[in-house]
């Protein structure tokens, strides 16, 4: 699912009118387009969670954790800078808020 939103977005910023108005703005450009490119590393990862529950070592598994709390917390701040560069207010939800 995020692999898809991720392509559309890619669809809607490489469209004629938004080529010609986006890139012009170099900061915003680049913002959005690592952002897009966090979003989906991020996704990859997150992805791969379920593949490390046979580990053992309590220091992995720290790791792991820890890891994919950070990788959500990656991608939740690169949906909220997309929405920024394409002037979209981006609101987490509430209860995501008090857990962050």
């Amino acid at each position: 699912m995020i692999h898809d939103l991720e392509d559309r977005i890619r669809d809607f910023i490489n469209s004629g009118r938004r080529q010609s108005d986006l890139p012009r703005d170099s900061a915003t450009w680049n913002k959005l387009c690592s952002s897009l490119y966090l979003v989906g590393d991020t996704q990859i990862a997150i992805d791969a969670y379920p593949q490390l529950f046979s580990v053992k070592e309590q220091g992995v598994s720290y790791l792991i954790v820890y890891g994919i709390l950070q990788a959500f917390l990656l991608q939740q701040d690169a949906a909220k800078h997309i929405g920024d560069a394409l002037n979209i207010k981006v609101k987490l939800p509430k209860d995501l808020e008090e857990i962050r």
